[in-house]
């Protein structure tokens, strides 16, 4: 018998059959039906009388009932009648049933939805049931869908051990959803897979759009200004919390409207991040004024906040004198800088009550003093910025009786003058054979007044020097020898110069060398024939520059490694040592140049004679010469 479940039952029709094969009747025939615990049969089934060599068959439902367990279960027949000669007679008959294994696991929402609000965390609940006749054992849930990870699905609890046949299990389905996550409608499909059976739903999970703002500040600072003066407002900070770009529109509004300017009327600020808007001042007239700066994005919420502003504008005014676009002032970082200007409030010309300020560019003309003899004569010290450059001089005025703010500015009225050397990005030659090409390439800047000429000084091998002039091509400056034939085996030492249209001059040094190849080779192994982890930096003689970095395979101990045939400084690093070995001289293809071993034991410590250039350093174990 299968297919049996909680809620269905399974129902089998047998037909008992009594035969006689005697020779008299066989009277009141019947049998009796007893059936195992577990499963439904009719009591007793009646034949009546049974004429010899004829049979009578009646039928009889056997029931297995919804929830049936697994397993063997006995029907057994007991049937009885009355001989002529008035004794008894019977015969036992048994029937094997097996009901055989249903497992099902059912998850009994096929669909739930959960709407989760974006930074947020929400849950719901599903029902796990083992519908079948048996257990089901190693219950896990999982998620399968790509956005689970990123939408915080979690399981509690995340499995179970046992489920009995005929019992349940309510699993809470958690989503943490991270700030900004896409709205949407996502369809994850949920997993639950046991050792038996498994079964899989869906759930909705709604992520609602978010539309969310806020601004800062909420107002300007009223200012008092001078007419004609111009400045900075402030800044505004419009930040989108919500999952969805928002476009915004920016506009003044109010009286103030037109002595007011946004960098920016229209954007869009994507979602979880903030934008900035720039608010500037322009005191063309005098007067009171006020209004708002009003941000507004259609559908958002809110759709419009305002930044409010007050500005009064009165007649106090400076002017600078001196120095001019016509006549700037020449100047370097840490110098002073000196600046004549006038005062006035209503006309009438201010001698005292002002507390100044001075910009070079955007950066601040510290320590400034200021006195006045028939002219406001200001002294501060120049800020350290590029030089070769003209700069705006903005000169800010502050009336302390009416706190009344005004500016004057003077466009490239200050000059440094171009006193930086040119720098040197790269300087690029390579070693070569002799007869091959030998390119050398500059990249050189001036960020002042730029480059007037590049020229280089070569110091060949054989002692003789030469002097060349380079063209610039590309923004490079180069010097190609097409034939090297005739030139020596050796270092060619370079000094690059750069000079700019201003006479300063830079310098720096570069080297190549013309050289025959040769090989070096061997094994980095021990006496076992071990490989040891070992390396080899071979360096142009009395300085740092590396020309060779050679590294003993891990597995082998095996390296092989064409180099250029000349003197080294070689530091060989094999374990945790390293021995320096100085004016190595490799003019020919070298095979095992370096043997090593760990010290025997009883091995003698020896010291290496004069004259033998080689110097031991301990990295940390202590180094023993065998």
């Amino acid at each position: 018998i299968s297919g049996i479940t909680q809620s269905s039952e399974v129902t089998r029709e047998l037909a008992i059959d009594m035969n006689n094969t005697g020779n008299g009747t066989a009277y009141y025939a019947n049998t009796t039906i007893n059936c195992t615990s577990g499963i439904v049969c009719t009591s007793v089934l009646y034949y009546g009388n049974i004429t010899r060599e004829t049979n009578v068959t009646n039928t009889t439902d056997v029931i297995i009932p919804a929830g049936a367990a697994a397993g063997d279960y006995t029907i057994t027949l007991l049937s009885k009648w009355s001989n002529p000669d008035g004794t008894l007679g019977q015969k036992t008959k048994y029937i094997s049933v097996t009901v055989t294994q249903n497992p099902i696991l059912d998850i009994s929402e096929g669909t739930e939805e959960l709407t989760v609000q974006q930074g947020q965390a929400n849950s719901t609940n599903i029902t796990l049931n083992a519908t079948g006749n048996t257990a089901i054992q190693s219950i896990n849930l999982t998620c399968e869908t790509t956005e689970c990870t990123d939408l915080g699905i979690t399981f509690t609890p995340s499995n179970i051990s046992s489920l009995s046949a005929g019992s349940s299990q309510i699993i809470n389905v958690s989503s943490t959803v991270p700030l900004g996550y896409t709205p949407n409608t996502y369809l994850l499909t949920i997993n639950a897979t046991g050792s038996l059976d498994s079964d899989t739903a869906t759930l909705n999970l709604i992520i609602p759009p978010n539309k969310t703002w806020a601004r800062t500040p909420s107002s300007f600072a009223s200012k008092y200004v001078g007419e004609g003066s111009t400045g900075n407002v402030g800044t505004i900070i419009i930040t989108n919390h919500g999952n969805e770009n928002l476009a915004f529109t920016a506009a003044a509004v109010g009286n103030i409207s037109s002595y007011v300017e946004l960098n920016s009327s229209s954007f869009t600020i994507n979602k979880q991040t903030s934008g900035v808007i720039n608010v500037d001042y322009n005191a063309s007239a005098g007067g009171y004024y006020e209004g708002n700066i009003s941000l507004r994005s259609t559908g958002a919420s809110p759709e419009e906040m305002n930044v409010s502003f007050a500005m009064d504008v009165t007649a106090f005014e400076v002017s600078i004198i001196s120095p001019t676009q016509a006549s700037p002032l020449n100047v370097t970082g840490g110098g002073n800088a000196t600046i004549y200007a006038t005062a006035a409030y209503g006309g009438a010309t201010l001698t005292s009550g002002i507390t100044w300020s001075a910009n070079i560019g955007s950066s601040s003309c510290s320590a400034l003093n200021s006195s006045y003899s028939s002219i406001w004569i200001l002294v501060c010290t120049a800020p350290s910025i590029q030089d070769g450059t003209y700069y705006n001089l903005e000169l800010i005025g502050n009336y302390t009786s009416t706190g009344t703010i005004t500016t004057d500015t003077e466009s490239n009225a200050i000059y440094y003058p171009d006193v930086t050397a040119p720098a040197f990005v790269n300087v690029s030659a390579h070693p070569i054979t002799q007869g091959q090409a030998e390119n050398i390439t500059i990249n050189a800047t001036d960020l002042g007044t730029g480059i007037s000429r590049v020229w280089l000084e070569i110091s060949f091998a054989n002692g003789t020097n030469a002097t060349y002039y380079l063209n610039q091509y590309n923004g490079l400056y180069n010097l190609t020898f097409a034939d090297t034939s005739a030139w020596e085996i050796g270092d060619y030492d370079i000094i690059v110069y750069a000079n700019d249209t201003t006479n300063n001059t830079g310098n720096t040094t570069a080297w190549f060398d013309v050289y025959f190849p040769v090989i070096f080779s061997g094994y980095a192994i021990n006496y076992a024939g071990e490989a040891v982890n070992s390396s080899f930096i071979l360096y142009r003689p009395n300085t740092s520059s590396i020309i060779h970095n050679i590294t003993a395979n891990r597995t082998t101990g095996f390296y092989n490694q064409s180099i250029h045939g000349r003197f080294y400084d070689i530091s060989f690093l094999p374990l945790d040592y390293e021995f320096r070995y100085y004016s190595v001289n490799i003019s020919e293809s070298v095979y095992n140049p370096f043997l090593m071993d760990n010290p025997r034991p009883g091995a003698v410590p020896m010291a290496f004679p004069v004259g033998y250039n080689i110097i031991a350093v301990k990295r940390p174990p202590l180094i023993v010469f065998a």
